[in-house]
C-alpha cells in the first residue's frame, strides 16, 4: 500500500474522475444525459443500414425521445415503411397506453410496429372543439389490434363553443366506447376506418373570478392558489357539474379562506352549485369576504416529464374542518418497474396523512408510491435471438421462458430459480420508489434464507459434443459426500435439500442414459442439475471490512486484517465488517468480485470483470480479484452514487441506508437492484 491519510496515492492529471464515469443506473463507463442513446427495434423491419436495429443520440439530452430524434429513425426504415404504424415501448402488439409520446417518453429502447392491414381511428367532434382531431393509425397482426394510447385520444378544448365533451360512440355500432380501450369488437365490416363520434351536451359556462369585490390594498384573491381566473364548462339547464375552486385572501401574514361566491359587494345572490344553470345565470361570480381562519393544503406528485400525474389543486380548509381526499395520482410504469399509490405523505412529518385529521396548520402533502411488478430479463445469448422480457409481481409464481434453440448447441438452462418459486415484491413507500424480488431457498434449522431475484438472466450453453463432459463437471461442483452438520461451505439446511435432490438427478439421469441421450436430454439433464445446485445456499468464510477515508470520501473495502488496521492507524475511520464473503473459492457458484482504482480521484470501485476491464482502457488501475460473491447470501448489496462531489462517489451498502442517502441527493445505481449477495 502507498499515498498517505489525505489520499490513497498521488493523483495524476488528465484522467477522468469517476463522477465523470458513472451515473445512476448505468455502468461506470456511461457519464451523463449525454451519451443517451435511444434504440429503435425494426421487430420485423429493416433499416437502410442493412440492420434490424437502429441508434440516434440524444440530441437534446434531456433523456427523452423528441420529434426530430423519432423522425430520423422512422426515416431510416426501409421500403417495408409503408406497413409501418407507429414506435411503441413494447414489441407486444394490443399493449395499452404504449405508444411512443415525442418529447415524453423516456424509455431507452422503443419497437416498431406494422402490420399489412393496418387500421385508421378517426375522431369526430361534432360541435365539439377538439385539442386535435388527427387520426391514428393502429397495426391488426395475429388478430390482435393496437391500442390508442391516452394521450393521443383528443379533449374538449373550448369551455365556451357550448359544446361539452362527454364521451365517444362508434359512428357503425351507436355503441358508447373509450378510444384507449380495446377497439377490436368494432372493427369495420368494410373498410379500415374505425370512426369515432364525440357524444355532447349543450353547455355554458360560469366564470369564477380571482377579484376582491372590497378592493382592500392589503391582501388580494387567489382561486386554486394562482391569481387567474377560473372558467368552467357545464352542461346547460342542469345543477353545475364543475368542480368549484377553492378561493381564499391573501395578507402579508396569513391566509384566510373564502366561504362562498357571490355577484355583488351586498352578497345578496350566492352561487350554489345545486341550482340549475342556465345561459342568464352564466354571470361573473367572485369570492366573498371570509369569516374564518383557513389554511392552504398543497399537494405535490413529481416532475410530468418524468411520468407523474398533475397534482391536485391547493385546497383552502378553515380551521377544524377535514381536507378533502383527492383522486389518486399516478406514476407512469418505467422501463423497469409498475407503480401503484401508496397514499398521500405529510412532508414535515414522513409519515402517511389521515384524511379524518382536523386541519390546524397549512400542510404539503406529497404522493408516495409503491413498486408494484418489477421487469427480468432474459438474454439468450444468440445471434438473431430477442431479449425476452417478463413482469413479476408479489405472490407471483416464478417460470421462466421456453429454453431457447441455437445450432450446435445444448441449452444448459438460465441458472435462474426454478419454475412455480414464489417470489415476494419488497418495497417501502416513496415519492421514487425503488423495489426488489426475493425468494426463499432454504426454510430449515437455519431459519428462513432468501435471495433476490436478479435483473437479468443469460441462457447457458454447452456445445453439443462436450455436453456430456460438461454433466461431468457440473457433478463435481459439489461433494455430496461431506457431513452436512461439519462443512461449512453451504448452510446445512441446503447442502441437505441438495443431496437429496442429487439422487433425483442421478436417477433421471439412468433412465436417460439407457436408450443414449437425445440433444433434448441433455439439455433437460443440465437445467436439472443447474436449477438443484442454483438453491444451494453457500457461507460467507472471510470478514469484508470498510474504512472511510475523511479527506476525500472514499469507502475502501479489504478482506486484509493488516491492511484494515495499518489504514485505521493512519487516520481512516473504522466501520466493521458489515459483510463476509467468500475469499478460498472452493465451490463455483460465486461471481470473482474485481478492484478498479481511480488515480484521479482514489476511488477503489467493486465491479465485475467486464466493467473493471473496460474502466482500465480509460485510465483506471484494474487490481485484480477482490474476492467472491455469495451464492444466495443474506446480504443484498447495492450501489449508490454521490452525483455532487468530485472526489470518490460510489457506495456499497444495503438498501435501507441506500435509500436514506437518496433522500439527501444520492442515487442509486442498476435501477435499485442488489449488484451482488454477501452474508
Amino acid at each position: 500500500m502507498t499515498g498517505n491519510n489525505k489520499i490513497w496515492r498521488a493523483p495524476i492529471a488528465g484522467l477522468a474522475s469517476v463522477a465523470m464515469l458513472a451515473t445512476v443506473g448505468v455502468s461506470a463507463l456511461t457519464a451523463n444525459a449525454a451519451d443517451v442513446e435511444f434504440t429503435f427495434e425494426g421487430n420485423g423491419l429493416t433499416f437502410n443500414n442493412g440492420k434490424s436495429e437502429f441508434t440516434v443520440e440524444d440530441s437534446n439530452d434531456n433523456g427523452k425521445l423528441d420529434s426530430s430524434e423519432i423522425q430520423l429513425a422512422t426515416s431510416a426504415l426501409e421500403g417495408s415503411h409503408a406497413a409501418f404504424t407507429g414506435w411503441y415501448t413494447t414489441d407486444q402488439y394490443g399493449a395499452p397506453d404504449t405508444a411512443v409520446q415525442p418529447g415524453v417518453t423516456t424509455n431507452t429502447t422503443v419497437y416498431a410496429h406494422w402490420s399489412e392491414t393496418r387500421y385508421q381511428v378517426t375522431f369526430d367532434g361534432d360541435g365539439v372543439t377538439l385539442s386535435d382531431n388527427d387520426p391514428v393509425t393502429l397495426a391488426y397482426r395475429d388478430d390482435v389490434l393496437d391500442q390508442v394510447a391516452s394521450w393521443q385520444v383528443p379533449t374538449d378544448y373550448a369551455y365556451d363553443d357550448d359544446h361539452m365533451l362527454t364521451g365517444w360512440t362508434s359512428v357503425q355500432t351507436g355503441a358508447a366506447v373509450k378510444p384507449d380501450d380495446d377497439l377490436s369488437g368494432i372493427l369495420p365490416k368494410t373498410g379500415t376506418t374505425i370512426a369515432l363520434k364525440a357524444a355532447w351536451k349543450e353547455s355554458t359556462y360560469v366564470t369564477f373570478r380571482a377579484h376582491d369585490l372590497w378592493g382592500e390594498t392589503e391582501r388580494h384573491v387567489e382561486l386554486n392558489g394562482k391569481t387567474d381566473d377560473v372558467n368552467i364548462e357545464t352542461p346547460l339547464n342542469e345543477p353545475f357539474q364543475g368542480t368549484v375552486p377553492t378561493a381564499a385572501f391573501v395578507y402579508a401574514d396569513k391566509t384566510v379562506a373564502a366561504t362562498q361566491f357571490v355577484k355583488d359587494k351586498d352578497k345578496k345572490v350566492v352561487f350554489n352549485a345545486s341550482d340549475v344553470v342556465t345561459e342568464n345565470s352564466n354571470t361573473v361570480w367572485c369570492p366573498a369576504t371570509p369569516g374564518a381562519e383557513s389554511y392552504t393544503v398543497t399537494f405535490t406528485t413529481g416532475n410530468a416529464e418524468a411520468g407523474y400525474s398533475d397534482a391536485p389543486e391547493t385546497q383552502m380548509v378553515e380551521k377544524g374542518n377535514k381536507v378533502s381526499k383527492p383522486a389518486d395520482p399516478t406514476l407512469k410504469d418505467s422501463d423497469s418497474y409498475k407503480y401503484e399509490f401508496a397514499g398521500w405523505y405529510d412532508t414535515t412529518s414522513g409519515k402517511e396523512y389521515d384524511f379524518n385529521t382536523p386541519v390546524s396548520g397549512n400542510l404539503n402533502l406529497q404522493a408516495y408510491f409503491k413498486v408494484s411488478e418489477m421487469k427480468v430479463t432474459f438474454d439468450p445469448v444468440s445471434a438473431g435471438s430477442k431479449v425476452i422480457e417478463q413482469w413479476y409481481g408479489d405472490g407471483d409464481a416464478f417460470k421462466a421462458p421456453a429454453a431457447p434453440e441455437r445450432d450446435g448447441y445444448v441449452f444448459a438452462g438460465w441458472m435462474a430459480p426454478t419454475d412455480g418459486t414464489k417470489l415476494t415484491l419488497e418495497s417501502e413507500p416513496e415519492n421514487a420508489p425503488q423495489g426488489q424480488l426475493t425468494y426463499i431457498v432454504s426454510d430449515g434449522e437455519d431459519g428462513v434464507l432468501s435471495a433476490t431475484l436478479g435483473p437479468l438472466y443469460e441462457a447457458l450453453w454447452t456445445p453439443e459434443p462436450e455436453a456430456g463432459e460438461k454433466l461431468g463437471t457440473l457433478e463435481g461442483y459439489v461433494d455430496v459426500n461431506l457431513d452436512p452438520e461439519t462443512q461449512d461451505l453451504y448452510t446445512a439446511a441446503s447442502y441437505e435439500q441438495y443431496v437429496a435432490d442429487f439422487q433425483d438427478y442421478l436417477a433421471k439421469k439412468a433412465e436417460l442414459a439407457k436408450g443414449g441421450y437425445t440433444k433434448a436430454e441433455y439439455s433437460e439433464m443440465l437445467q436439472m442439475l443447474n436449477g438443484i445446485q442454483s438453491k444451494l445456499v453457500e457461507v460467507g468464510d472471510t470478514d469484508l471490512y470498510r474504512v472511510y477515508n475523511p479527506n476525500n470520501g472514499d469507502h475502501y473495502f479489504t478482506t486484509d486484517t493488516g491492511e484494515y488496521k495499518a489504514l485505521v492507524a493512519m487516520g481512516w475511520q473504522a466501520e466493521g465488517a458489515p459483510y463476509k464473503v467468500v475469499l478460498n473459492r472452493v465451490t463455483k457458484f460465486g461471481t470473482p468480485i474485481y478492484s478498479a482504482y481511480n488515480p484521479n480521484t482514489g476511488e477503489h470501485l467493486l465491479t465485475e470483470k467486464g466493467e473493471a476491464e473496460a474502466l482500465a482502457q480509460v485510465g483506471w488501475v484494474k487490481e485484480g480479484i477482490k474476492f467472491y460473491t455469495v451464492q444466495n447470501g443474506s446480504e443484498s448489496v447495492v450501489r449508490v452514487y454521490n452525483p455532487n462531489t468530485n472526489g470518490p462517489a460510489h457506495l456499497y451498502t444495503d438498501a435501507s441506508e441506500a435509500n436514506g442517502l437518496a433522500k439527501i441527493g444520492w442515487s442509486i445505481d442498476n435501477n435499485g437492484a442488489p449488484v451482488f449477495t454477501l452474508d
